[in-house]
């Protein structure tokens, strides 16, 4: 039988575990709630490329960005699996272009709230120090109903500001304590990108007169952001071919450049029409697969498609 002072030792220890046991208790919860208090990283999910590049511009790799559709698919004709709408539910935010190019996505993001969703056709693009967009009533391919209907609006590059403008808020409003870094990165992007625009508004200036002709009705806002002539597409705005009478018409045309080709479509169509007209096929990826997510990375897409159209513009024809 154990002695009075063994039982107090006992008892002695029993109360000292006990402590001990409260002590590291608190220590957790203060961890825990230090843990809590630190900003993750936040994931951002886009659609296609571009957007992709424009949020990396702005965030840098602090965020998680990750996209949705790989490079080499039509976001007109995509199909999500269980895994993209796992991906969706898990993202902290959510950007696309709009349901006129990724009608796919209207349903899985529909019980989001607006507060993580970026749509970037939602938002006007603004002039800033460039020049004014095409005359509304100019003909045939670059009229204001053309610019309201073609969803890749990422090739105007005033509106690609607009949306890293959008993506540089929506990160401060959640993330203050990333506001300098944000900013910092966003007035680099508008920098470069204004200037990018005004050396190729000076530069364009020569082909103004002459006409393209594209497979896909996908670049009707960088033609009318540096005033350059359409006389139409093979595939209309949503990726569908056009009717017989259509493509009749694109054959009568008259001193026309090139034909613009995209990775992505069949280009026998495009190679038929060049051959009718006596011109050249020139490929262009409005979508710039494969154009790295680095600093700079939309100015890169800005700048392969308007190498495109001096390609275009300046080659000879045949």
């Amino acid at each position: 039988m154990p002695s009075a002072g063994n039982r107090l030792s006992v008892k002695a220890l029993l109360i000292l575990a006990g402590c001990s046991l409260l002590l590291l208790g608190s220590a957790a919860r203060a961890v825990e709630t230090e843990a809590d208090a630190t900003p993750t990283r936040p994931l951002v999910l886009t659609t296609i490329r571009p957007l992709t590049l424009i949020a990396g511009d702005v965030a840098g790799d602090w965020a998680d960005i990750r996209q949705l559709l790989p490079d080499g698919a039509l976001p007109h004709h995509f199909s999500l699996k269980m895994s993209h709408r796992n991906l969706i539910d898990q993202a902290d935010l959510v950007i696309w272009i709009g349901p006129a190019l990724e009608s796919f996505l209207v349903k899985a993001i529909a019980g989001r709230g607006p507060g993580a969703v970026i749509t970037g056709i939602a938002r006007e693009p603004l002039v800033g120090s460039s020049e004014p967009l095409a005359d509304e009533g100019r003909e045939p391919g670059n009229n204001r109903a053309t610019l309201i209907t073609d969803p890749h609006i990422w090739l105007d590059p005033e509106w690609g500001v607009a949306i890293a403008e959008e993506i540089a808020s929506w990160l401060i409003q959640r993330y203050p304590d990333r506001e300098a870094s944000l900013l910092a990165s966003l007035a680099a992007l508008t920098t470069e990108i204004r200037i990018e625009t005004s050396a190729l508004m000076d530069e364009f200036k020569q082909y103004e007169g002459k006409v393209f002709i594209s497979d896909h009705d996908a670049f009707s806002h960088f033609a009318a952001r540096f005033h350059l002539e359409s006389a139409g597409s093979l595939h209309d705005d949503s990726g569908l071919l056009r009717g017989a009478r259509g493509v009749y018409s694109l054959r009568q045309q008259r001193g026309v450049a090139c034909v613009l080709a995209e990775p992505r479509y069949d280009a026998r169509r495009v190679e038929e029409l060049a051959r009718d007209l006596g011109v050249r096929v020139v490929t262009i990826d409005p979508l710039g697969s494969g154009i790295a997510r680095t600093q700079g990375g939309y100015s890169a897409l800005i700048g392969a498609v308007a190498q495109g159209f001096r390609a275009c513009f300046a080659g000879k024809s045949g």
